[in-house]
């Protein structure tokens, strides 16, 4: 049996009954249909029984899209649905890029810088691989091979989780950066300078169930994306339904500087109340969504 569920189990009956403090599980990702050549696929497919229990006895769920209350419902009828948003105070001020179209002519001369960041589990680990015929997870087939087709044209930055097809050219025409901690992350993927962002995923439950947390990071670092058409991204100024599109979207951000600036602008008009916890009351909305669980609210 998980230790993880003892535990809980044990502040369930023993703490929380001496504290009368309610129980509330909070969660931002999809446990249930988890692609199989996803690294985390089989510990979560062994382990769901008790996950379930521990939504089953908890007094709610916190979760950050409508999808993810839409399946877990099934679990616990009291979900509260909160947005995720950043923190300012680590992100800072936004300082779009191409603001100045003078700039952009001189940058113009140097390689375009387009950036990935995301963990490991966007990809399939190297065992996985073997047994599923899977490497390239959210990266497709065409996207892996215009990334190698342009490598001398386009500076790829990739930070966290790297695809293993591309693997002989980490650090060797892809520049690489390890992961950072939540307090460093914000200001140091700041200091990567990058002109473009892409967020590619594979249209599934477990990735539509996402939320819209690469928009948000990109548009605070003041840079226009590339997203898929899925869930999470379906706003997006440049949502794309195909590969093709897709790279095809990369490409038209590279050469057009009206464009960059327009789908900035879109981006930003788009998520700017929920951009930011310190906009909007969004703190306040937050401590009201748990509230509302037990009928109660900040006045």
């Amino acid at each position: 049996m998980s230790t993880h569920y003892e535990i809980y189990k044990h502040f369930y009956n023993n703490i929380r009954s001496q504290t009368k403090t309610p129980l509330i599980y909070e969660i931002d990702d999809l446990l249930i249909d988890i692609p199989e050549w996803n690294y985390a696929h089989d510990y979560y497919k062994e382990n769901f029984i008790f996950i379930s229990e521990m939504m089953k006895m908890s007094d709610g769920l916190s979760v950050s899209t409508e999808k993810l209350k839409e399946v877990y419902s099934k679990f616990n009828s009291k979900i509260v649905v909160i947005p995720n948003h950043l923190p300012k105070f680590l992100w800072g001020d936004i300082e779009p890029k191409w603001e100045n179209k003078n700039k952009w002519e001189d940058v113009q001369k140097n390689k375009p810088r387009i950036l990935w960041a995301g963990s490991e589990n966007h990809f399939c680990n190297k065992n996985l691989s073997q047994k599923y015929g899977r490497v390239g997870g959210d990266f497709g087939d065409k996207l892996i091979d215009f990334i190698k087709k342009t490598i001398n044209d386009y500076q790829w930055v990739l930070v966290g989780g790297f695809p293993l097809e591309l693997a002989d050219l980490k650090n060797k025409g892809i520049e690489y950066h390890g992961w950072r901690d939540i307090l460093h992350y914000p200001q140091f993927i700041k200091t990567l300078n990058v002109d473009i962002c892409i967020a590619p995923l594979l249209d599934n439950l477990f990735n539509a169930c996402k939320s819209n947390i690469k928009m948000l990071e990109y548009t605070a670092m003041g840079c226009p994306g590339v997203y898929s058409y899925i869930d999470p991204y379906k706003d997006a100024y440049l949502a794309s339904k195909t590969e093709d599109e897709f790279i095809g979207n990369i490409e038209r951000l590279v050469k057009n500087y009206d464009l960059r600036k327009l789908t900035f602008d879109t981006d930003y008009a788009t998520i700017k109340d929920n951009l930011f916890w310190e906009n909007d009351n969004n703190v306040k909305k937050y401590v009201n969504s748990y509230l509302g669980l037990f009928g109660k609210r900040l006045e």
